[in-house]
């Protein structure tokens, strides 16, 4: 079959307008895209695609987003939900970036991850003070296989939510709050303390929810050795979950992705045109914080940051 880009080159050249080239590619590709976006992709080549998609990184990322979503994509006769993986990074000049997207696997894999985080560490990455995930089983050792230095946070509204699933109906209220005042806490030794009531009043009722929030309790609350201004923005993966819903959003005029090159093309045009408008906005306070969290945090784990990012 004609590559997707050629098809719309050609179409175009024969006089076809936007319009009716959007409906010839949703005939032939299943590819319901706007005239705009067809017009777009006539442009866009695929060494552009991987240019941007193999682009240096910048050395340090305080903070680094990690999460995926699933979307149908058709690998020749056969269309199945497959995971697009997104890793978004906030800069220490406030500004967000994606930093790239993966295709590929039956479910979310932590053994992917970490080969994307190794790719990533190829293309400059050295260190981020704190990568942020969901509970995927595996990917805080792949994390910190790569990134020894870095913590890993699970995203804890994640973790409350599973949580609540596994207890009783008339007592989710009480460990709601009882598991909001541990992340309201004003410190990891005050989180501690809230944890051992929880423990206390919970242990002989639900002992495996306990068992499982003592295990994780200290990668739980990496982000309290954060100051509060932005504790909201890293406990949670909320940053790259709305970036998940608008991609999905602006693919919801597709019944699914084409095979896999035209699919980054048209991934490509959307993250691309979103990680533009990030560049063109600041998280307010995030800077400041960093900063204050960096001077705060031990010489030894500084000058080691210094040394690797040469941010002295």
């Amino acid at each position: 079959m004609v590559e997707v880009g050629e098809l719309v080159e050609v179409l175009f050249a024969s006089g076809l307008s936007t319009r009716r080239t959007s409906r010839v590619l949703e005939v032939l590709y299943g590819m319901k895209l706007s005239s705009q976006t067809a017009s777009r992709l006539a442009a866009v080549g695929a060494e552009e695609v991987r240019r941007w998609k193999g682009r240096r990184l910048e050395e340090f990322y305080p903070v680094v987003f990690l999460d995926a979503t699933f979307f149908p994509l058709r690998r020749g006769n056969k269309v199945e939900k497959e995971p697009i993986y997104i890793a978004l990074g906030i800069r220490r000049d406030r500004r967000r970036e994606i930093l790239g997207w993966w295709e590929g696997g039956g479910g979310e894999s932590a053994q992917l991850w970490e080969e994307i985080l190794v790719e990533m560490s190829h293309r400059g990455l050295k260190r981020g003070l704190l990568f942020v995930g969901d509970g995927l089983r595996g990917l805080e050792g792949a994390v910190r296989r790569v990134f020894s230095d870095s913590w890993f946070q699970p995203c804890l509204l994640h973790a409350v939510r599973r949580t609540l699933l596994k207890v009783r109906v008339r007592d989710r209220k009480d460990i709601a709050d009882e598991l909001k005042a541990l992340y309201r806490a004003s410190d990891r030794e005050q989180g501690r303390q809230r944890f051992e009531r929880f423990k206390e009043r919970w242990m002989g009722v639900y002992p495996k929810v306990v068992a499982w929030w003592e295990e994780y309790l200290e990668s739980l609350t990496h982000f309290l050795e954060f100051p509060p201004e932005i504790r909201g923005m890293i406990y949670t993966t909320n940053q790259l979950e709305r970036l998940l819903k608008e991609l999905k959003r602006r693919l919801k005029v597709m019944d699914m992705l084409p095979e896999e090159e035209r699919a980054d093309k048209i991934l490509y045009l959307i993250l691309h045109d979103l990680n533009e408008r990030y560049q063109r906005r600041k998280l307010r306070g995030f800077e400041e914080a960093i900063e204050k969290h960096l001077d705060s945090i031990s010489s030894e784990l500084r000058e080691k940051i210094c040394a690797q990012t040469q941010l002295s």
